[in-house]
């Protein structure tokens, strides 16, 4: 099973880059973006022969209650 697939039943996400995406971009990736009111979230999987990793990226706009 895919890791990203886990959390992926309640935001509508999309396989691209937010438009301002200002991190790390790994050639190759994998990645998952989401964007609502609440901000935007962007994550990446990568898999080298030797290695796996995840880069997540959370932009979160603040609210008042």
């Amino acid at each position: 099973m895919n890791c990203l697939s886990a959390v992926t039943h309640k935001l509508d996400w999309s396989g691209a880059f937010p438009g301002d995406f200002g991190g790390v971009r790994f050639p190759g990736g994998i990645v998952r973006s989401a964007r609502g009111d609440f901000g935007e979230l962007c994550i990446q999987e990568y898999q080298g022969e030797d290695y796996h990793f995840f880069y997540q990226f959370f932009s979160f706009r603040k609210t008042s209650f």
